[in-house]
């Protein structure tokens, strides 16, 4: 009986770690999302070329996915 608990409480202790992780990835993914939606925000307002802009969004969305898988 004591082994079952013990099993019990290991289980729900990998259960929550993992809706942690799935939780931040989440939250990062919408970090990146409002960040890409704020710069596209000043591009736009700024009237800034549609080329340069292109290249500035495919350069933040390159940093922002290195810094995630780091």
């Amino acid at each position: 009986m004591c082994s079952m608990i013990l099993a019990c409480g290991v289980f729900s202790y990998v259960i929550g770690s993992i809706g942690k992780v799935i939780s931040s990835t989440l939250d990062e993914e919408e970090d990146f999302k409002q960040k890409i939606m704020f710069v596209n925000k000043y591009l736009n307002r700024k009237n800034i070329s549609k080329p340069l802009r292109i290249k500035v969004r495919r350069y933040l969305e390159y940093v922002l996915v290195i810094k995630m898988i780091i």
